[in-house]
């Protein structure tokens, strides 16, 4: 896990499937370890090497946010950068 320096934050899990298609190659997921709420997926875009994780299932919010972010950088140490990428509510109803 000391490769990953791109965390990308994916909330919902139809932003994160989203994610997984964008990678040029896919390094796949891992099982949560003891004191783990996250999965995360890995791969690669470009020269990029790429950690997605979602929020848990049912969670939203900023407080989410930043406890994900804390993980990502507990669980992956050398991180350079961090995105959270969602739709923002723009999935339209039907």
């Amino acid at each position: 896990m000391e490769d990953y320096t791109v965390a990308w934050i994916a909330p919902l899990a139809i932003e994160s499937a989203a994610a997984l298609q964008l990678l040029d190659e896919q390094h796949g997921a891992t099982a949560r370890k003891f004191g783990q709420t996250l999965v995360y997926h890995f791969g690669r875009i470009g020269g990029h090497i790429v950690a997605i994780a979602s929020f848990p299932v049912g969670e939203c919010g900023i407080g989410v946010a930043g406890t994900v972010a804390a993980e990502m950088k507990r669980d992956l140490p050398n991180l350079e950068i961090g995105l959270l990428v969602g739709v923002g509510s723009g999935i339209p109803s039907l």
